[in-house]
């Protein structure tokens, strides 16, 4: 499908969520979206760094190739509005459940060790991803993040509290710059603008595996 000047919402996601996904197009289709890209739809860049985070988490969830009906769940993964900012799209990021994070609990207590499990590859150019701890129960995770120097993280929504702890470096968010030592908590329902950083960061976050990524920063 060729996208036209003034497509619609709809056709520019699902075009978006076939291009994450690696073969879903043919060349033609491929080489078409990209040039609509090329040509400045800001909406449709935007569409497809969300459709490619869900797509590598999707795939480092299954731990596999990803099969074919990844097509289906990319497409349906496409944002379901919520909460004041209703009329605005969001792509929803996957609950993550990594198979290889084998915690040895003994009493109560478990241990992940230095090298236990590796960094990972976020889906955003310039931040990577150890992930410490995932409760699937609860809907909660522990990760470290590494942020490149100039990497940005793409705007959310909490969909419960989240906190972090800056370990190395600076991290800016609306306005906000944190430096080694300093602690933020966003209360479930916030929404973080871009995250950027100046130098490089390590954060330390404790957060909800079901934030929404906003695909439309709200208008002040």
């Amino acid at each position: 499908m060729t996208l036209e000047p003034g497509h619609s919402r709809r056709e520019g996601e699902e075009q978006a969520a076939l291009y994450a996904l690696v073969g879903a197009l043919d060349a033609a289709e491929t080489a078409s979206f990209e040039a609509h890209l090329d040509e400045g739809c800001a909406q449709c860049r935007a569409d497809v760094r969300a459709m490619q985070w869900t797509a590598s988490q999707l795939a480092v969830a299954s731990a596999t190739t990803p099969p074919p009906a990844l097509r289906d769940r990319l497409l349906a993964s496409r944002a379901t509005p919520i909460g004041p900012d209703a009329s605005r799209p969001k792509a929803r990021g996957p609950v993550q459940t990594d198979p290889t994070i084998a915690e040895a609990a003994y009493g109560g207590h478990s241990t992940i060790r230095a090298d236990a499990t590796p960094w990972e590859e976020s889906g955003f150019p310039g931040i990577m991803i150890r992930r410490l701890h995932l409760d699937p129960a609860q809907g909660r995770q522990t990760i470290l993040v590494r942020m490149a120097a100039g990497a940005s993280y793409f705007p959310h929504r909490h969909d419960a509290a989240e906190e972090s702890f800056v370990l190395e470096g600076d991290v800016t968010a609306d306005g906000e710059t944190l430096t080694a030592g300093d602690y933020h908590r966003a209360a479930a329902g916030s929404l973080h603008g871009a995250q950027t950083t100046e130098s490089g960061c390590l954060l330390l976050i404790i957060s909800s595996t079901h934030d929404n990524f906003v695909v439309d920063t709200p208008q002040p």
